[in-house]
């Protein structure tokens, strides 16, 4: 068995070397970093293995599909609260250190007959089908992100940028990137994840970006299973269902180009999640994917599939007969698992404290049993005083705002065109059984059937959300309907349990070919969105592989000089001063975006909804217009070192909105701005105590 074990360990290697040749194009350094990310990911799901075993005893497959998801919350968890009482730091070697006291806890905990080998013999085939899972989401994303790999649209300035910073900081809680030297009132624990993979390995930034990305759908993947497997009890259902939810796409991604007059740009794959009034959209897992925005909702993905296992095997084997002694391991997990998703992306926090709660009173047999209230609801308070230092922490950001919306609420039809299929699907897997056996069908049966409670929380919570804002109306659509097409695509694959019906009564045969023809038209949208990604070229020819600021090299080399100095020769996290913008302009906070060296003002409308406010944004702007506006430079060099702010740029962003002359008393005030790096119309400078943060001075 060992052998075995280590000869299908070898698998991934060779496979990525070949994959390496034809779309990554990396050297041996950083191959090597890749590799070592993968094979990280896999000892950690290891180690962590005969613990889930004890914690979720009647899965099928051990839990195994939840061990790599499972290791990223306990080993992060410790180190962050290590670092946030200064007892560790956000390093490489405190990792190792966290990650070593992780094996001793999880070999303290074990039980004899949780033995690893003995696990590892005993679900060897349930092991093989989720590693290859595992390996083909890693490689199947990770070869499309290469194909297009510009970071440079979207939110993905925001998320680079916060990356990059949490890669040169070793302190916890974050500062906010673009807004220098304050605190940063948002959910950033799932940057630390992959920041803390980034730093172990020795991988750069860009790359480490990259492969976060390949991993979470793998995560997402390997959890899927395991929930399959327990809610239908099959093995082919539950590799199906893996495969199905990361690579599905609603109706509009399929139907825009068969039934319409779309075309394979980058207008229709934007398009496909713009079904909702009021400038709202919602995106689903393979969208959100290839689009390649590290986004807090896209690290949350395989953490709600984590709390959705939690909570049906909680209702199912734990509540009822909740024994402190017998589930104790269980209970953390529930809670930590809850907790999580407060650091994470907070808006899952509030909709699954919210989902639960009604998945929980729709499990009839619970509503007689005061105890199972009172454990029910303890371990998701757990939960919240688990991650009470990031609630605080957050507590501080915008002030929530709630109440009726008034206005025009989104039709039926933009709910078929999001997540349509799902219902169809379910329509012609259900309804033929339903008609076959109305005369003997219990009702109370049906309405505690998973499928059931799926649709009705699915129901209520969209009506809330329809009716109801949450701060505002655009997140509210999006971040729950983004929930509800994977609760959608979860109750879908139950769904297809109903296969034996068919199979026994040839009559019924087209439904299940109707099943079937759907199913494809769903993937085949997700077909038609990689078509119209990977077709976009914004910046000309097209480039492959993995390092997401190459474009600059031709379409801004003077900044690309700057960054490529920064990266080398720059460590900690000085104050960078570089124009400010509105959000989304992805021209603005460039060099910080590349680098992580905090700016003194980024993005406006970004950093107030972190919690600053519009007068404190205003004068940053108004600090920043005097520094290059001014032609006294001995006043500008004094405010400079006031707000503790090391480095300038002045590039073509800044030639674009200050004047030349203004612009020139830094180049001939070379005694006071240091000139540092010189490329074309960027110029780079060191102003004060700048040298301080030299890696050779």
């Amino acid at each position: 068995m060992i052998l075995k074990a280590f000869l299908t360990s070898l698998i991934p290697w060779p496979f990525l070397l070949i994959l390496n040749f034809l779309f990554f194009h990396l050297n041996a350094a950083e191959f090597s970093g890749l590799i070592f990310w993968y094979y990280l990911i896999t000892v950690l799901g290891l180690l962590v293995f005969p613990v889930t075993k004890e914690c979720f005893k009647n899965l099928k497959d051990g839990g195994y599909g939840l061990t790599k998801t499972l290791s990223l919350l306990g080993l992060f968890y410790v180190n962050w609260l290590g670092t946030s009482v200064n007892v560790m730091t956000f390093s490489g070697p405190s990792l190792s250190i966290t990650l070593l006291l992780l094996l001793l806890g999880t070999n303290f905990l074990m039980k004899k007959e949780n033995d690893l080998p003995d696990l590892m013999a005993q679900y060897s085939n349930h092991i093989l089908k989720i590693e290859f899972l595992f390996l083909f989401f890693f490689c199947l994303y990770l070869c499309l992100y290469s194909l297009h790999p510009e970071l440079y649209w979207g939110e993905k300035p925001m998320d680079f940028t916060i990356f990059n910073f949490s890669l040169r900081n070793e302190t916890l809680p974050l500062n906010d990137p673009w807004f220098a030297g304050e605190p940063m009132k948002y959910y950033y624990w799932g940057y630390t994840f992959f920041t803390g993979l980034t730093k172990m390995t020795g991988a750069s930034g860009e790359l480490g970006y990259a492969l976060s990305l390949a991993t979470l759908p793998a995560l997402m993947a390997s959890s899927l299973y395991t929930l399959f497997l327990y809610l239908g009890k099959k093995r082919w259902l539950a590799f199906f269902g893996a495969l199905l939810i990361p690579l599905a796409s609603n109706f509009k991604a399929f139907s825009s180009i068969v039934f319409g007059d779309a075309k394979f740009d980058i207008y229709y794959f934007w398009s496909s999640t713009r079904v909702f009034k009021n400038m709202a959209f919602a995106e689903y897992p393979s969208w959100s994917f290839l689009f390649a925005d590290l986004h807090p909702h896209v690290m949350s993905y395989p953490f709600v599939i984590l709390l959705i296992t939690c909570l049906i095997y909680g209702l199912h084997e734990v509540w009822p007969k909740f024994d402190i002694k017998k589930h104790k391991l269980f209970f953390l997990f529930h809670a930590i698992s809850y907790g999580a998703l407060l650091g994470i992306n907070g808006w899952d926090f509030v909709i699954y404290g919210l989902f639960n709660g009604l998945f929980f009173l729709l499990t009839f047999q619970n509503l007689k049993r005061p105890k199972v209230w009172g454990m029910f609801f303890l371990v998701h308070l757990a939960g919240i005083l688990l991650f009470l230092p990031m609630l605080l922490t957050l507590m501080g950001g915008v002030k929530t705002k709630w109440g009726p919306w008034l206005s025009d609420t989104n039709s039926l039809w933009a709910h078929f065109e999001h997540h349509g299929l799902w219902w169809l699907i379910c329509f012609v897997m259900i309804f033929p059984v339903y008609f076959l056996h109305r005369k003997s069908l219990k009702w109370r049966v049906v309405l505690q059937s998973l499928g059931f409670r799926f649709f009705a929380c699915s129901l209520i919570i969209g009506l809330l959300a329809e009716f109801f804002v949450f701060n505002d109306r655009v997140n509210t659509i999006f971040k729950v309907f983004n929930n509800i097409y994977i609760w959608g695509g979860i109750a879908t694959v139950i769904s297809l349990r109903y296969f034996k019906f068919y199979l026994r009564r040839n009559t019924l045969i087209p439904f299940a070919i109707g099943a079937i023809i759907l199913i494809n038209a769903s993937v085949l949208g997700t077909i038609f969105n990689i078509l119209a990604v990977t077709s976009y070229r914004p910046f000309g020819s097209r480039s492959y592989g993995l390092r997401g600021s190459a474009y600059l090299e031709k379409t801004s080399p003077g900044d690309f000089a700057v960054i490529s100095w920064i990266k080398k020769n720059i460590k900690g996290t000085p104050v960078l001063l570089e124009r400010y913008s509105h959000s989304f302009d992805h021209t603005a906070t460039r060099i910080s975006m590349h680098t992580g060296v905090p700016t003194y003002l980024g993005w406006d409308n970004h950093v107030y909804l972190r919690g600053r406010s519009w007068s404190a944004i205003n004068q940053r702007k108004r600090d920043i217009d005097y520094i290059f506006n001014s032609n006294d430079p001995i006043k500008v060099y004094e405010m400079m070192r006031k707000k503790s702010i090391h480095f300038l740029v002045v590039g073509n962003l800044e030639r674009k909105y200050y004047s030349h002359e203004s612009l020139e008393k830094f180049k001939q005030y070379k005694d006071i701005f240091k000139p540092l790096v010189v490329k074309g119309a960027t110029t780079l400078y060191g102003v004060g105590l700048y040298d301080e943060y030299l890696v050779n001075k």
